[in-house]
């Protein structure tokens, strides 16, 4: 698998966290994330003594890029909450035509089977510049 499907999946996963646990802050503790995603492939499964792991790098960029608040840095980040920012691209349809679901909808439909393809989708849109 490569990068951007293991942060994709990775993603996936903490947005759902998150999503289901919005407005009330969270812990997260990148690696629980890495050791509770079973379809996660060993090559995602990595450790860097300056980056953390995968989790981590994931989180600390949902926080760079201003869709989620949190405090701490390293491998755990206390009071975790999606931003405006987040909520907002989690409301959003997944659809161009606005009649399918959101994005949050489809990951709490599959939860924690996220399958590679559909964490490429929704992080795609998710992403997207409005």
């Amino acid at each position: 698998m490569k990068n951007i499907e293991c942060f994709n999946l990775m993603a996936s996963h903490v947005l759902l966290a998150l999503s289901n646990e919005f407005p009330k802050p969270m812990i997260l503790d990148s690696k629980t994330f890495q050791e509770n995603i079973s379809n996660l492939p060993e090559n995602c499964r990595w450790e860097s003594l300056v980056y953390g792991n995968l989790a981590a790098c994931t989180i600390k960029y949902l926080i760079d890029e201003g869709y989620v608040r949190a405090g701490g840095r390293g491998k755990v980040f206390d009071n975790a909450v999606l931003t405006a920012k987040g909520f907002s691209a989690l409301n959003r349809r997944l659809d161009a035509l606005e009649t399918g679901k959101t994005i949050a909808e489809r990951l709490r439909e599959v939860g924690m089977a996220i399958a590679p393809e559909i964490a490429g989708a929704v992080m795609s849109r998710f992403l997207q510049v409005q």
